[in-house]
This record gives structure tokens, C-alpha cells and sequence, in this order.
């Protein structure tokens, strides 16, 4: 109502954090970096201190029957400090310990973080805008004692607007930026040599990255009989962060890297900014309600991702496609429910120059049901399937299959329940996972411990005479 009008509302907070960690390390390294081996002996410290304070005013402009119209701004100063330590040996010989320089430092970060917002409302009986604009200022500073002594400003001014429209509820556009600054680790010009056959050298050169996301959503149903919900998304990045990898085939001098003497046959993990990052996708999904206790649902989506990767010291594309299928039917009822679901799964990933990734099928089925009988008593089963088929070449088909059941009983009023479980009767629940990569893809399966059983007994002490405990009242 008018009364509401011009109404301020302030709000300030603060907030602390403070730990304090060190740790002692061994390492035997294996590789042919020594005619014996070498033993490497590391103590570490990592202080950190954060703090941070906002303050927000929000005013409600007009408030009528027909609109509402509000302000708000805020301001967040951010601060943390971060002291790092680390002491490492090689024991080449227990009595003469040389001290390794790479994997020995002694260094302080700061971050000084500034960030301002402002944002207005205008809600009517059908319609939504909320638009909002954000700023951030940031300031990273590097500073290293030894190996030399050095300082290092970072400086990072990002903007980051968003909108919202909303109309009826049922058509929704969304449009937001977000940004990404480069940690201090991708920053530092050190190399890392814990792996002298696998260095990771930061770089300073890098800068900062921006995405842009819109997506527009629209939902339309009828009341107890379905709905239909649709969404389409897309996002793109004029500069992302990639990872670089670049190979010595003889001994080579990093004159950027402190001139730190690279061996043959290693390679060098570092960071580079590369344009052309787009993703896009769209999903909907339908649910129909067959009656008061069953509905049957389906949903279809496809993704396409498009991001810069390198291939040794190349820059490639990296293209992949994900369709997806899946279909549910559920069954609840105050004796039982019933549940039968099945997803389809497909990707394709390939780079610019033609290099097939991964082509790969996976399909699930879960179906489970739940019974009350006897009043006290319960039961049910879980059965799932896992299929993975792998078309590239590069990698092993998997199959799998998870079967549990459990029965139990409520006993003193549903205090306590006294129940029997079976785990993995089949015996077949090998755990499989699938990450590609930009030059290839990593497969793991991990054995299952194979079937168990478990007695499992728990008290409810959250009721008492049939009430239960809220907010430490009883009601």
C-alpha cells in the first residue's frame, strides 16, 4: 500500500575465518631422474585469514494494488591472506641433504575483493523484471621471500549484469554474465618438479574470462491431468582458460620459468587464454497423471558443447553432442509404491582435426518397489542396470547390476525399527567411470566388495508420547 512507500531497509554483516594447517611429507621417486633413488623429505605451513563485511539498503518505492516498484544496492569488501611455507629435501645422502629450490618457497597472497550491486523489481499481477548490475574490483597481490624476493600486483575490474523476465509465471527469459579470475597457482611463473617428468608452470600473462548465459523456459499444464515443462540454454565464453601441454624431446632451458633446466622426454603442464568457448542445449519434459496414484513421465534433451583445448603445443577444438532419452512410471499409494525408470545416453566427442575421443552408449533401468503390511511391517527391493557400450575403440564395454532388498518392523509407536538388508545380492556392482579428455579418456573401474548383509536398529529420539520435538518445544 501507499504507507509502504519510500520504506528503507538496511542491513549490515560481518564475517571471520582463521585456519591454521602444516604437514610432513615423503617422497621416493622412482623415475630415472637419479642413478639411486631419490628421497624427498617436504614440511609445509599454510596460514589463512579471511574476512569480509557488506552493507545493503533496500527501498520499496510504490506498492500499489496493480504494481510493486523497489530499489537495492549493496557494497562487499572481501580480504584474505594466505601464508604458505614449504621446506623440501633431497636425501640423496642422509649425512649431506641438498635442498631442493623448485619444491621450496616461502610466499604470501592477498586478495583484496571490492564488489558493488545494484538491482530493481517491478512486479504486477502477471508480469516480472528484475534487472540487476554487479561490479567487481579485485586485487591479488604475490608476494615470495624466497627463492627471491619479489611483489606482484594482479589487478581485475569485472562487470556482471543479469535480467529476469517472467511472464504469467509460465514464460521465463533469463540473461546473466559471469566471470572468472585466474587463480595465484595459475599466475606464479614457478615450475613444480614434485614430477620432474610432469612440470607445472603457471603464467602471468593470463587474463580474466566472461561468459555470457541465456535461457528461455515455458511451462504450460493442466491441473491434475499433466504438464509440460521446456527449457532452452546457451552460453558463451570470448576467453577461457585452458590447459597447455608442451614436450622436450632433449634437455631445454625454460628462460620463462626462471630458467629451470627441463629434462629430455618431459613435458610441461601450463595455462593459456584461447577464445571460442560455446555451449547450447534444450530439454522438456511431460508428465501425465494416469490417476490419483500413478503418473507416467518422459524426457528428451540434447546438449552441444564446442570449447578450445590444446593438443600438445596445437590448438584444437573440442566438440561434443549428448542426445538423452528417459522414461518413469510411478505408483504411490499408502500400502506400497512402485517405481520403473529408464535413461538413454549418448555422446559423441571429437576434436577439429578429426581425432574421435569418444563415442560411447550408456543405459540405465531402475526399478524399485516398497510395501507396508501387517500394519508394523515393511519390505522392498531396488534392482538397477548399468550398460555401457563403447564405439571409439578406446575403451571396454561394462555392464552392471545392483540388486538390494530390506524388510523390517516399527516397534513402541514407530519409535524404533528393527530391519534386515541385503546388499548387492547379484554380486556384480563394479563402480565405472568415463572422463574424456582433450588428447584421451580416462575409464576406471573400481571391484565391488561383492553381497553383504546389515542388522540395522534405530530409535527415533526426535518423539515422545506420539509428539514430536520442534525447534526444542514439544507441540
Amino acid at each position: 500500500r501507499d504507507e509502504d512507500n519510500a520504506r528503507i531497509s538496511p542491513a549490515v554483516s560481518v564475517n571471520a575465518n582463521l585456519m591454521r594447517g602444516n604437514g610432513d611429507s615423503w617422497t621416493v621417486d622412482t623415475l630415472a631422474t637419479a642413478f639411486d633413488r631419490r628421497h624427498i623429505h617436504s614440511e609445509s605451513l599454510m596460514n589463512e585469514t579471511g574476512i569480509s563485511a557488506k552493507a545493503g539498503i533496500s527501498s520499496v518505492l510504490k506498492n500499489t494494488d496493480d504494481y510493486t516498484l523497489s530499489i537495492s544496492g549493496n557494497y562487499v569488501f572481501a580480504y584474505n591472506n594466505r601464508l604458505s611455507r614449504q621446506n623440501t629435501m633431497d636425501l640423496w645422502q642422509v649425512t649431506t641433504p641438498v635442498v631442493d629450490v623448485a619444491n621450496t618457497y616461502d610466499y604470501t597472497w592477498n586478495y583484496y575483493d571490492h564488489n558493488a550491486g545494484a538491482s530493481l523489481n517491478f512486479n504486477t499481477r502477471n508480469f516480472e523484471l528484475n534487472a540487476s548490475l554487479g561490479m567487481r574490483y579485485r586485487t591479488q597481490v604475490d608476494q615470495e621471500r624466497y627463492p627471491e624476493a619479489l611483489s606482484d600486483n594482479y589487478n581485475f575490474l569485472s562487470f556482471t549484469p543479469s535480467l529476469r523476465l517472467s511472464w504469467k509465471r509460465n514464460l521465463q527469459f533469463t540473461f546473466n554474465m559471469s566471470s572468472q579470475t585466474p587463480s595465484l597457482e595459475q599466475l606464479r611463473n614457478r615450475i613444480d618438479d614434485k614430477n620432474p617428468f610432469a612440470l607445472i608452470g603457471g603464467n602471468p600473462d593470463l587474463k580474466q574470462t566472461s561468459t555470457g548465459t541465456c535461457s528461455v523456459m515455458y511451462i504450460l499444464m493442466k491441473p491434475s491431468k499433466w504438464n509440460l515443462n521446456t527449457e532452452i540454454q546457451a552460453s558463451y565464453s570470448p576467453s577461457v582458460i585452458v590447459r597447455k601441454q608442451i614436450y622436450f624431446k632433449e634437455n631445454t632451458v625454460l628462460s620463462d620459468w626462471n630458467d629451470y633446466p627441463a629434462l629430455a622426454g618431459s613435458m610441461l603442464n601450463t595455462f593459456e587464454n584461447a577464445s571460442g568457448a560455446v555451449t547450447a542445449g534444450a530439454k522438456a519434459n511431460f508428465k501425465c497423471f494416469i490417476d490419483r496414484k500413478s503418473s507416467i513421465s518422459s524426457d528428451v534433451g540434447y546438449s552441444f558443447g564446442r570449447s578450445p583445448q590444446y593438443l600438445g603445443e596445437d590448438k584444437v577444438m573440442l566438440n561434443n553432442h549428448a542426445p538423452t532419452l528417459g522414461l518413469r512410471y510411478d505408483y504411490r499409494h499408502r500400502k506400497g509404491s512402485a517405481k520403473v525408470a529408464a535413461r538413454t545416453f549418448y555422446q559423441h566427442c571429437s576434436n577439429s582435426i578429426g581425432q574421435v575421443l569418444n563415442e560411447s552408449l550408456m543405459q540405465t533401468l531402475e526399478t524399485s518397489f516398497h510395501i507396508n503390511f501387517l500394519k508394523i511391517c515393511y519390505g522392498g527391493a531396488t534392482y538397477s542396470m548399468t550398460l555401457y557400450k563403447n564405439f571409439s575403440g578406446a575403451g571396454s564395454d561394462n555392464l552392471n547390476h545392483i540388486l538390494n532388498a530390506e524388510v523390517g518392523v516399527r516397534l513402541l509407536k514407530k519409535k524404533m525399527t528393527v530391519s534386515i538388508s541385503g546388499h548387492d545380492l547379484i554380486a556384480d556392482a563394479d563402480t565405472y567411470s568415463n572422463v574424456v579428455y582433450n588428447n584421451y579418456v580416462e575409464q576406471r573401474w573400481v571391484p565391488s566388495y561383492g553381497r553383504y548383509f546389515m542388522l540395522t536398529l534405530k530409535y527415533d529420539f526426535s518423539k515422545t508420547s506420539g509428539k514430536r520435538f520442534r525447534g526444542g518445544l514439544i507441540r
